[in-house]
Parts: structure tokens; sequence; C-alpha cells
């Protein structure tokens, strides 16, 4: 479409400029062939929308280009961010019919303004569009103030830069306060935010558009657009090293697209990242050219020193499928032969720089593929291997899992003789407790045994003593009364006192005498006493010493039974570890004469497979 050129500075020497700009000319024919085109129609730049979105990239690698000559188709593109702003739009009007249709009509009356190519036609549109967008009544409709704000930077004749700088503005303030996601607002941001650089360019006010451009960036910090157009306006305001700086960052960003075209097998991806590069602007804009020799420094050192040709690759494709080797192919590796092959086609003889920054990743791919089939190889003999080894494997397994349960079992085994111990230790324990229990118990009651009891003894011995004392009072009263002469009696008072003197004197005799033997008895039952405590104190030392006796008894005789048991389990297991240590060793020398086999067979196959390089 027509619009005001970004207005350039012209040297002093004019004739000397044209020579700058036809080498700068002649150098992107040479090493771009017809890919740099300075004028984008609305068909091919609509082509070239819809061929990026189908790709589905991720938003870094997914950013349309925005040309600043032909910026108003970039509204015509249904974007993520325009088409959710849009949806937001209708959401928002809660049905009301006037205002959807009312911004269908401005969009309609925009897509025609922008694809006429009659002056006539174009200012009809324009001022008709803008007459829609007055009409509009929806005060969140930002988009509508971006629309507005085109027309009025593009149109030749309603050119009003600073009021579409204003109504930029406004409809990026409005944007932050509108319920959308934070991933519309930055996108949306960015755009409008580059629109706004744009109408300055178109000023000149290339000062200006470079603090924008800057701000642009703090959205998108990735954004190509944005970068591109700060390079220029770098160079325009004369900081030739920063303009230098940023076309190294876009010329390695198509490097990087290739890259990732490549690695992910895409050939329509790699056809469009070479067909679309942001580097072919460069030499669209003739403000660079006489920076052609950092230009082109840049580009060589990106697309550094393989010199793989696209012949060479199909070359090396026509080799590798004569090897048939098929059998070896990974799903990987056959979608990349055939990728590579496609490529070779497709690129065969294209001398095109862009296209030249994929050698070095065929080159890898390449690479890989010989690789994988290589390693699918040795793969396939390792298994060889490992089957014929299986047996060896099986012996060693078995010894191992031998190994293993006997460890186990001494150890369970271990485990009971120490339980079997700790029972016997405690039922030891436990009897000689209740033994010495006994005996304290006895030790504590000894003066509640009437055995033991002196007062008890002398009770019992003064019973005795007074029965007895009772039986020589009757037998002593009537000895005595009968040891005299009958004639002396003359009564029976009488002979009943001679009795009872007789009966007292020698009862009390034998009374006394009972009472020395009572008191005898007393002396004796509390030395008994003593003499049995003294006993018992004995039996309990007697029986701490036995345990400690018995203790060790029982411990030496358990560890003599589990030092049999772990004898007879350490002879197996090491006559088990010598098997497996005799496997071992016939595996790894049966092993070392399958590798070396194998290994005379991979260096034919290697050789075979790095013959197709050649």
């Amino acid at each position: 479409m027509d619009t005001p050129e970004i207005i350039t500075e012209h040297r002093e020497e004019p004739l000397s400029q044209e020579l700058i700009i036809a080498r700068f000319k002649t150098f992107a024919k040479e090493h771009f062939q017809d890919s740099v085109n300075k004028d984008v129609d609305y068909l091919q730049y609509i082509k070239q929308y819809g061929q990026l979105y189908s790709f589905k990239l991720g938003e870094e690698k997914s950013e349309l280009f925005i040309h600043y000559d032909v910026a108003p188709f970039f509204w015509l593109c249904d974007t993520p961010s325009i088409l959710k702003m849009e949806e937001w739009l209708r959401n928002e009007s809660r049905g009301r019919i006037s205002s959807v249709e009312g911004y269908k009509s401005i969009k309609d009356f925009y897509v025609k303004w922008v694809i006429l190519k009659s002056e006539q036609e174009k200012k009809y549109y324009a001022l008709s569009t803008i007459k829609l967008i007055e009409r509009e009544v929806n005060p969140n409709n930002i988009l509508k103030l971006i629309l507005h704000a085109v027309i009025l930077t593009y149109d030749r004749k309603l050119y009003s830069p600073d009021k579409a700088i204003a109504l930029l503005n406004e409809s990026l303030q409005k944007l932050q306060q509108l319920r959308v996601t934070e991933a519309v607002k930055k996108n949306l941001s960015y755009v409008i935010t580059i629109f706004t650089a744009f109408a300055y360019m178109k000023q000149n006010a290339f000062m200006e558009a470079n603090q924008v451009l800057n701000e642009a960036l703090s959205f998108n910090p990735n954004g190509i657009t944005a970068k591109f157009y700060l390079a220029l306006s770098a160079k325009k305001i004369g900081d030739h090293d920063s303009a230098i700086s940023i076309l190294d960052e876009i010329v390695s960003f198509d490097k990087d697209l290739i890259q990732f075209a490549v690695e992910n097998n895409n050939l329509p991806l790699l056809e469009y990242y070479a067909h679309n590069a942001i580097t072919y602007n460069i030499f669209s804009e003739y403000d660079f050219a006489d920076m052609l020799e950092e230009i082109a420094a840049i580009i060589n050192a990106t697309k550094g020193l393989e010199n793989l040709s696209y012949d060479h690759l199909g070359s090396i494709v026509i080799k590798l499928h004569d090897l048939f080797l098929e059998e070896f192919y990974t799903e990987e590796v056959t979608k990349t032969i055939d990728f590579l092959e496609k490529v070779y086609q497709s690129l065969t003889g294209n001398q095109n720089a862009i296209v030249a920054f994929s050698k070095p990743f065929l080159r890898e791919k390449i690479t890989f593929v010989t690789d994988s089939i290589l390693n699918s190889i040795r793969k396939k003999y390792e298994d060889e291997i490992t089957e014929k080894l299986v047996q060896y494997d099986m012996g060693i397994n078995d010894n191992q899992e031998t190994i293993k349960h006997l460890t186990k079992e001494s150890e369970e085994v271990k485990k009971a003789y120490q339980k079997k111990l700790e029972d016997a230790l405690n039922e030891l324990e436990k009897n000689v407790a209740d033994n010495i229990s006994a005996v304290e118990y006895k030790i504590e009651n000894i003066q509640q045994d009437r055995k033991f009891d002196p007062q008890s003894a002398f009770n019992n011995s003064m019973v005795y003593n007074i029965i007895v004392t009772l039986m020589v009072f009757i037998v002593g009263g009537f000895v005595g009364c009968y040891g005299g002469t009958i004639e002396d009696v003359y009564s029976f008072k009488d002979v009943m006192g001679t009795v009872v003197i007789s009966g007292l004197k020698w009862s009390a005799i034998t009374f006394l005498l009972g009472i020395i033997i009572c008191m005898f008895s007393a002396a004796f039952a509390y030395i008994d006493r003593i003499n049995e405590k003294q006993r018992l104190l004995k039996k309990i030392t007697y029986l701490k010493s036995y345990k400690e006796r018995e203790t060790e008894v029982i411990k030496k005789n358990n560890e003599k039974k589990l030092k049999s048991f772990l004898d007879s389990f350490a002879e197996r297991i090491e006559e088990h570890i010598k098997n497996c240590n005799a496997l071992q060793k016939e595996k790894d020398e049966r092993l070392a004469v399958l590798q070396a086999d194998v290994d005379e067979k991979l260096k034919t196959y290697s050789e075979k497979l790095q013959s197709v390089y050649t």
C-alpha cells in the first residue's frame, strides 16, 4: 500500500551513497537470492500469518513480524490476542446488538481501506471508518481506538501522527483497566507500543521511537519486531554499536528458528523460516547499507564453516539406503532419514545464506543417524552376548540367592539362640528371685514364728512347770503324810493339814526348779532365732552365688551350640562364594572372547557407515 516512506539521511556525496546501496543490494542478491522483498501485499501477509499459526508454536517462535510499511495489515490477522479481545468485547456488550454490529462494520470498512489502491476510495473508507468509530458507544472498545490511530498514521490524506499517538496511549491505558487475561494485556500492550513507535518514526522522531521500542521489550523481552526497529532507530540516532549488537541478535534468532525446525524434522517449518527470515528485512532498509561489512561478518560467523552441500546430503542418504541396514533403524532414525531426503529434494541448488544456517544441524542429524544405527547394531550383538552368558548369570544368581538365604537363616538362628538364652536367664532370674523373696519373707517374719519366740517358749515351759508342780504337790503331800506314824494323826483335819504342808514343800521346790528351766528354754529359743536368721542370710548369699554360676554355665552352653551352627553356615556360604567366583571368572573369559568378535564386526559396520560421508 502507498504510505509515506521513512525519511533517510542524505549524504554530501550521493554517488558514494548510491554505490554503498548498490553493494548492499548485490550482497543481498548473492546471499539471499530473491528472498529480500520490500513489497509485501495483503494476501501474502495473510498467507504468511496463516502458515505461521498452523505450526502451533510457542509464543517466542510464533510472533508475526510487523512490517513498518504495511503495518495496517496486522489488524486483519486473527491473532489469538485480537480474537480474545474481540470475544471479550462481545461478552462485555451483554447482547447489545448495536455495539457488536457497530464494531463489525468498523472492521469491514477498515479492511476495505487497507486493501483498496485508489486514493479516492481509500479516503472514503478511511473517513467512513472514523465516523463509525466515533459513533461506537462502547467505552471499553480499545480496538476501535487502535484502528483509528492506524488510519491517522498511514493514510496520506488524514495523516495526523500526534493524534494517533494520543489514541494509542489512551488505548494502552484503558487496556490495563480491562478484565482480560494478563497474556492478552501483555501481547496487545506490546503491539500497541510498536505502533506508537511507528507513529514517531513517521515523524522522523527516532529518539522517541527508540525509547518507546525499549518499552515494548518490557512487555515482550523476546519481541523480534521491537528489536528490529530498535536497531533501525539506534542506527538513525547514531548509536552504531547498539544497532550492530541488536542485528547480531536478529541473525542469531533466525538461526535458532532454523535449528528448531531441523531438530524437529519439520521441513515445512524449515521452508517457512527460510522464506520469512527476519534477517531479510535488514536488507530492505538501506539505512543499514553502510554497515554492510559488520552485517556480513555477523552472517558469516553465524553460518559457520560447515561446507556440507545438499548434493552431498543426498549422496549420504542414498548411500545409507544402499547399506540395507533398515532392520537397525529406530522410529526416530526412520523419521530423520525421511526428513533429510526431503531436505535434499527441496533445497538442492539453494544458495541462500539463511538456508545455509541449517547445515551444521543437518550434519548433526547425519551423525545422529549413523551413531544410532551403530548403537542399534551394538545393542543387537550385546543382546546376543547376554543371551549366551545367561546360564552363567543364572548360576551366579542361584548361588547369590543361596548365600542370601543362608545369611538370613544364620541371622535367624542367632536371634533364636539369643531368645533362648534370654528366656533361660529370665527363668533362672525368676526362680532365684522367688527363692530369695521366700527367704527374705522368713527373715522378716521370724519373730512371729512361735518356734523362735522366747516368750512363747517361756510360757509353754511354765505350763508344763505348773502341771508338774501340781503333780508333785499331790504326790509329795500324800508321801509326806504316809511317811509319818498314823498314830500321831488324830483326825481327818490333821491328816489333810499334813498332806498340804508336805505337798507345798515339795511343790515349791519343783516350781522353783521349773522356773529356772523355763528361763533356760526362753534363752535357747532366742539363740535359735539368731542362728536361724544367720542361716537364712547365708542361704540368700548362696542363691546369689548360684545365680552367677548358673548364668555363666547357661551362656557358655548357648555360645557353644550357636558357634557350632554358625560354623556350619559359614562353611556352606564360603562354598557358594567360591562357586560364584568360579562362574564369574568363566563368564569373564567367555565374555572377552565374544566381545572381541563383536568389536571386529562393529568395526566393519562402523567403516561402512563412515563410508557414506565420502
